[in-house]
C-alpha cells in the first residue's frame, strides 16, 4: 500500500500517511476541500433558484391554433436544446477525470432545465386551451405536473385530457426514459468525482 491519493484526486499534496498504514487528509486541505464544495454546492442551488425564477417570472401569452406550426417547430427545437445539453453534460462528466464533482452538478442543473421545459410546455398548452391539462392553472402547478413525470409517480389531480396533451406527456416520457437513464448510467458508469471509473 502506498501514499498516494486515489485515482482523480486534484492535490496530490494533501495526502499523508498515517500509523497503521491509513490514509489521512491533511487538516488545512481538508479544510479546503470542504470550503470548494461549500461554494461548488452554493453555486449549483444559486443557478437552480435562477432558472426557477426565470420560469416563475418569465411573461408568456396565450397562443392561438392558429400558430400550430409555429408552436410546434418552438417545441421541438426546444426538444433538442434540452436534449443535447444534457448529452453534452454526460460527456463532460464521463470525460473529467479531475473535475468530476462540477460535471455532475452541470448534469443535475441540465436536467432540472429539461424539467422546466415540460413545464413550460405545459403552462403555455393550458393557457392557450384549459381543456387540455385538467387541473393545471398556474405555473407551480406545470412544474408540479412535470416533477410527477418525471418521478413518474403521477398522483392523479393534474393529468391530460386533451390529446395535444397526452402525445407531450408520452413525448417527455420518451425523454425521460432515454436522456435522464443516459444520465443516470453515465454518472454511475464514471463513479463519484475522486472514484476510478467503473468498468
Amino acid at each position: 500500500m502506498t501514499g498516494r491519493p486515489p485515482l482523480g484526486w486534484p492535490d496530490k499534496s494533501i495526502w499523508t500517511r498515517a500509523s497503521g498504514g491509513k490514509r489521512d487528509m491533511d487538516p488545512e486541505a481538508l479544510h479546503a476541500e470542504r470550503r470548494v464544495i461549500r461554494r461548488s454546492l452554493a453555486r449549483t442551488v444559486l443557478v437552480l433558484l435562477g432558472v426557477t425564477a426565470v420560469f416563475l417570472l418569465l411573461p408568456v401569452q396565450a397562443l392561438t391554433l392558429g400558430d400550430s406550426f409555429l408552436i410546434a417547430a418552438v417545441f421541438l427545437i426546444g426538444l433538442a436544446g434540452a436534449a443535447s445539453l444534457i448529452v453534452s453534460q454526460v460527456m463532460a462528466y464521463r470525460n473529467a477525470k479531475l473535475s468530476g464533482g462540477a460535471r455532475l452538478q452541470g448534469l443535475l442543473v441540465a436536467l432540472y432545465v429539461a424539467v422546466l421545459f415540460f413545464a413550460l410546455s405545459y403552462y403555455l398548452m393550458a393557457t392557450s386551451n384549459p381543456d387540455q391539462i385538467a387541473g393545471l392553472k398556474t405555473r407551480m402547478d406545470a412544474l408540479y405536473f412535470s416533477l410527477t413525470i418525471v418521478s413518474t409517480v403521477g398522483f392523479g389531480d393534474v393529468h391530460a385530457d386533451g390529446q395535444a396533451a397526452r402525445a407531450v406527456v408520452s413525448l417527455q416520457l420518451a425523454f425521460n426514459l432515454i436522456f435522464v437513464s443516459l444520465a443516470v448510467a453515465a454518472a454511475r458508469a464514471a463513479g463519484l468525482p475522486g472514484e476510478a471509473p467503473r468498468s
